[in-house]
């Protein structure tokens, strides 16, 4: 199946070279990210998206309140923090336990299946592999350890050091997406300079 901007090409939607570079600019920038392309938008200018901006917002927010808590808020979030984990464990472990069940289930059905040919016989046989690895793979996930509950103030120390990490990290975040929407939009710039507009 051919792409998006070349079928526009083919069916004679698209005769200009402008246009059909400016459709092939946004395949070639989606290769680096398997990002969608909506090929009836003609490219304007990028605007950096909201996505990690707004997570900034939401760790500093959080920085914020943790940096502002009292010893009886720091108490409350710490038990808080602790159920979440734990409810978060409990359902991992029970989760790891149904599939293994569920595989290892299957798996002595598939022992029990006589096929019906003898050419079938290969089908059983990769069957049986394929649950086969999926149970080693299930082996090779360790279940986390049970969360312990630290005392509140070991709780705020780690959360606030959890808080300035994502901010950090959100920081970052918003440079590079500022840097890439500047970098694409200047290869939009001198494409369509090149063609003398």
């Amino acid at each position: 199946m051919a792409l998006g901007h070349t079928a526009k090409v083919r069916s004679g939607e698209i005769t200009e070279l402008r246009d059909y570079a400016l459709l092939s600019l946004r395949a070639w920038r989606s290769a680096e990210g398997e990002v969608a392309i909506d090929y009836d938008i003609v490219p304007a200018e990028e605007q950096p998206n909201p996505y990690y901006a707004r997570r900034l917002e939401e760790a500093q927010s959080r920085l914020a309140t943790l940096k502002a808590m009292k010893a009886e808020e720091a108490h409350l979030h710490s038990r808080e923090a602790h159920e979440k984990a734990h409810t978060a464990w409990s359902e991992w472990t029970r989760e790891g336990k149904a599939r293994r069940a569920r595989t290892q289930g299957m798996l002595k059905k598939l022992k029990s299946w006589k096929p019906p040919s003898p050419d079938l016989a290969e089908l059983k046989d990769f069957m049986r592999e394929e649950l086969e690895t999926a149970l080693a793979h299930e082996a090779l996930d360790s279940d986390p350890p049970k969360p312990s509950r630290p005392a509140a103030r070991k709780h705020l120390a780690q959360a606030l050091e959890q808080a300035e990490r994502d901010v950090a990290y959100h920081q970052g975040k918003v440079e590079e997406e500022e840097s890439r929407v500047a970098r694409d939009n200047a290869h939009l710039r001198a494409l369509i300079a090149s063609f003398g507009e």
